[in-house]
C-alpha cells in the first residue's frame, strides 16, 4: 500500500483554491491542505510532508515570491515541486518565479487538464477516474 501524497494549495481567492482542491481530491488518492496566505502556508510547509506545492502569486501576508524563495531555503523542502500560478503573464514575474525556485508557472485561468497534467507529472501518479 502506498503512501498517499500531500498537496498544498497556497491561493487567496477561496473560490480558485476550492476548484483547484476539488479538482485534486476527484481525479487523485491525495490529501489537499490549503492557505489564503503566504505566512500560513508556510506553517504548513514547515510542520507537515507536503510532496507538491500550488502557489499563488500575489497573496496577502506573504506574495508567492516569497514564499516559494523560503520553502527552497530549508533543507527539507528544497525538492519539494512547486507550480507557481499567476494572472501576470509579463516577462519580469515568470521570470522572479524561476529565479526564486518555482519548478514551473501556470498563467491563470490555467486550464483543467494542464493542471492535471502537472500533477501527475511532478508527483510520479495516475489519476483514479479517467481525465477527460
Amino acid at each position: 500500500m502506498s503512501i498517499r501524497k500531500t498537496i498544498l494549495i497556497a491561493e487567496d481567492n477561496a473560490a480558485i483554491s476550492h476548484i483547484y482542491q476539488r479538482l485534486c481530491e476527484t481525479y487523485f488518492d491525495v490529501n489537499v491542505l490549503t492557505a489564503e496566505n503566504g505566512v500560513k502556508a508556510l506553517k504548513l510547509v514547515n510542520n507537515s510532508n507536503i510532496d507538491f506545492i500550488l502557489c499563488d502569486v500575489m497573496m496577502p501576508e506573504m506574495d508567492g515570491l516569497e514564499l516559494i524563495t523560503r520553502i527552497r531555503e530549508s533543507d527539507k523542502n528544497r525538492e519539494v515541486p512547486i507550480v507557481m500560478c499567476t494572472t501576470l503573464a509579463d516577462q519580469r514575474t515568470i521570470l522572479q518565479g524561476i529565479k526564486s525556485g518555482a519548478n514551473d508557472i501556470l498563467v491563470k485561468p490555467v486550464p483543467q487538464r494542464l493542471l492535471l497534467e502537472k500533477i501527475i507529472r511532478y508527483l510520479n501518479i495516475e489519476p483514479i477516474k479517467k481525465i477527460s
